[in-house]
């Protein structure tokens, strides 16, 4: 079978996103995606895989932690990633009010346009999530910016 690039990858609960699996699965975007686990090194954000059932796939989850005022630790969820066939995609979930932070941080102006356009999700939620798809090291600065803008929402 010869998945298309719309196909999610890590779906078999048993078979672990291990290197070997993960450069399987992204091709030519592996080496972008070892460039990004360097950059979130340099900024203390970890990615912890986990299989999820309701999902039925394995996805990694973006944590930034950190001791907050009174010495208790704190974490974040940052982004969510997920593994496609030659791809990887983050999601990162903004408050609604913060869409115009977003848009004024130096990043590509198709992204700007993209997140423009963001509707939020549903009525009770007031995040927007914005979705990148990374194919190479050109869509990682932008990204990387408002991890680290996310990051600083911290509560």
């Amino acid at each position: 079978m010869n998945p298309d690039k719309n196909t999610q990858c890590l779906r078999d609960p048993n078979i672990e996103p291990t290197d070997s699996v993960l450069n399987d699965s992204l091709k030519d975007a592996y080496p972008s995606y070892l460039l990004f686990l360097n950059l979130l090194n340099q900024i203390d954000v970890d990615l912890v895989w986990r299989y999820y059932t309701d999902g039925k796939a394995w996805l990694a989850k973006g944590i930034y932690r950190w001791t907050g005022k009174k010495e208790s630790d704190k974490e974040m969820s940052v982004f969510w990633c997920s593994i496609w066939n030659g791809f990887f995609k983050i999601v990162i979930y903004i408050p609604e009010d913060k869409r115009e932070d977003i848009l004024n941080l130096q990043i590509d102006d198709n992204l700007k346009i993209k997140i423009n356009e963001i509707k939020r999700m549903g009525e009770t939620f007031r995040t927007l999530p914005i979705v990148l798809d990374v194919y190479s090291n050109e869509e990682l600065e932008s990204m990387l910016k408002i991890i680290i803008y996310k990051k600083g929402l911290k509560k």
